[in-house]
């Protein structure tokens, strides 16, 4: 089963990407919290791109924000020995 499932905040605001040869898409750059602290007492942040396709794209693209918080369902794909996470569905957390 191929399942990923992140929480974070977006990082910038995603626009959309119309190519010539696949569907119009975007990306969004998500930054998730570590559960746990590093040796500085600090918890890491980490930034995910997130590829978002066709209806998801376009739901991002027109009402969601930088700083707003977020869940990604999705899952990952390897392409050109690079992992991708493919936005499935996502959902605000808090207004």
């Amino acid at each position: 089963m191929n399942f990923i499932q992140l929480v974070g905040k977006i990082t910038e605001q995603p626009v959309k990407i119309n190519s010539k040869t696949t569907s119009s898409h975007s990306d969004m750059k998500l930054a998730v919290h570590s559960n746990f602290r590093e040796f500085n007492g600090h918890y890491r942040i980490d930034e995910f791109t997130i590829k978002l396709w066709k209806g998801v794209s376009d739901q991002i693209c027109e009402s969601y924000e930088p700083d707003r918080l977020v869940a990604v369902k999705g899952r990952v794909e390897i392409k050109n020995s690079a992992y991708v996470i493919i936005a499935e569905s996502i959902e605000i957390l808090f207004c």
